[in-house]
Parts: structure tokens; sequence; C-alpha cells
């Protein structure tokens, strides 16, 4: 008996060993996939501002982009908000689109641990220590417990610098000082960033073309580009330019439907695949 009890038990050990362990599937990061976009024309996000719109309207505007073709959803705001206010924002967000949604904050109110990632930002063109590291620092605890992916991005403001100035108290970079602009993208690189983002700050103004080169040509990071999108014609020239991300508010401020949005996606991804 002792025998058979032996044996019994050895058998049960060699069918645990041979057993087949099932492959886990790694999801990838919001990063990895900005990255990988080479070859596919930009990536669209949409950002939906926190602070001007209702929830009805925020409601609204997201269903509209679901159905635009846009690939992820920025939010964030001009001013701050409470951090409460702010998750239940992006927890309604989430039940009507199945869109990443990544957070552009302005300020430490916001962060969620409902969002997918965080562009976790440095103005680094600021004149005030707050925006380029306080608010950072402030933050830092709760981006870091809520979980959430966080991409380390260098935010530079550029002439005029509008709103984005104004709030951040920023020295925007010179239109005709490349060699200012560069050294700000070589910093942002060598400073340990995984994205830059370029913004005017104003509706209808637009980043230089030779500034938009000159970024290009002096990092290998990802680019997002941000303000003064609003035709087909605008896309057109970023997505040549070599632009990863393009970010528009202005068309879902002024075409709140999302027929308008839809429609100059839809047809530059079209003439993405044509290009193939």
């Amino acid at each position: 008996m002792k025998k058979m009890r032996k044996k019994k038990k050895r058998k049960k050990a060699s069918s645990f060993s041979t057993k087949s362990v099932k492959t886990k599937i790694v999801k990838k990061t919001i990063l990895e996939r900005i990255r990988e976009k080479n070859g596919r024309g930009p990536l669209y996000m949409p950002f939906i501002d926190s602070t001007i719109y209702d929830m009805d309207e925020i409601v609204k505007i997201s269903k509209n982009i679901e159905n635009s073709m846009a690939d992820m959803i920025v939010v964030g705001g001009i001013l701050n908000v409470d951090t409460n206010y702010f998750n239940q924002v992006i927890k309604k967000i989430k039940e009507v689109t199945n869109l990443p949604i990544i957070i552009l904050p302005s300020n430490t109110g916001m962060i969620s641990r409902h969002d997918d990632a965080i562009f976790f930002t440095s103005l680094l063109n600021s004149r005030n220590p707050y925006w380029i590291t306080g608010s950072q620092a402030l933050s830092a605890p709760s981006v870091y417990f809520s979980g959430v992916e966080v991409i380390p991005t260098a935010y530079l403001v550029v002439e005029p610098g509008g709103t984005s100035s104004w709030i951040g108290d920023a020295n925007p970079l010179p239109k005709d000082k490349l060699e200012i602009v560069k050294a700000y993208t070589v910093y942002s690189e060598l400073s340990g960033k995984e994205m830059v983002c370029l913004d005017t700050g104003m509706v209808d103004s637009k980043i230089p073309d030779k500034i938009i080169k000159t970024v290009k040509e002096n990092t290998s990071l990802p680019i997002a580009f941000y303000g003064g999108v609003k035709t087909l014609k605008d896309i057109n020239k970023l997505a040549k330019a070599g632009a990863d991300i393009i970010i528009t508010s202005t068309v879902i401020q002024k075409h709140k439907k999302g027929l308008r949005l839809r429609h100059l996606i839809s047809m530059r991804k079209k003439k993405s695949k044509k290009k193939k």
C-alpha cells in the first residue's frame, strides 16, 4: 500500500509539471502606440476642455468624437478644477466611448485614476519655476498612486503664446530665432522627456513650418501640435511636416455636432492610406 501511494504521488507531480501554461497577452502602452504610428500618418486626439463645458455637453462631445475616427481623447482645461469633479468628468467620458483617454493637465487638480495615461507636462519655457517643477512635484504622489501610465512631456509655448503664455507665465519661443527653438528641443530629450508638445496658445495662430522643421530635425521624440487646427489644409500641413500627434479643440468648439471633425479626420486618413 505504501508503494502504491508513492507511485500515485509521483504521477500527480508529473502531470503538474507538464501542464500547459497560457501565454499572457501584454497590452501595449499609450506611448508605444504613439511611437508605432510611423507610416500611418499622425494620431488625432480631440481635446475636451473640462472647464468650459458642462457635463451634458461633455457627454455629447465624447459621443461625437467616438464616431469621428479619432484615435484617442485628450482631456484637460484652461483653469484648474477640483479633483473629485475631474474624476466624474473622466468617468462620464468612459461611459460613452471606448477610446483611450489621456489627461493634459493645466494644474494639480487634473488627476484621475480612471484615465488611461497622463501627459505629465513641464512648461519648460515658463519664467515661473512653479510651472516647470513646482506643480509637478505637488501632484507627483497623486499621479504615482493613481496607477495610470505616465508620459513625461516637454510643453513648449510658441509665439504669440496667448492664453497658455498668460496662465503659465511663459516666455514664448520666438518664430525667427530657431537656435532657441533648437536648444529647448534638444534639452527636452536630454532631460528625459518622452514627448514634445508645441502650442501657440491662440485659436487663429499656427506654428510656422520652420519651427516644425527645426523641432523635427533635432529630436527623435514624438511631437504633438496643439492650436490653430481648423481645416483640412491645417491638418495636411502638420501631417506633411511629420507631426506624430495632432490635438485639436477649435473644431469641437465651433462644430459641436462632430460632423466637421469626422469629415476632417476621415479625409486625412483616406489620404494616408492611398500613399502606402
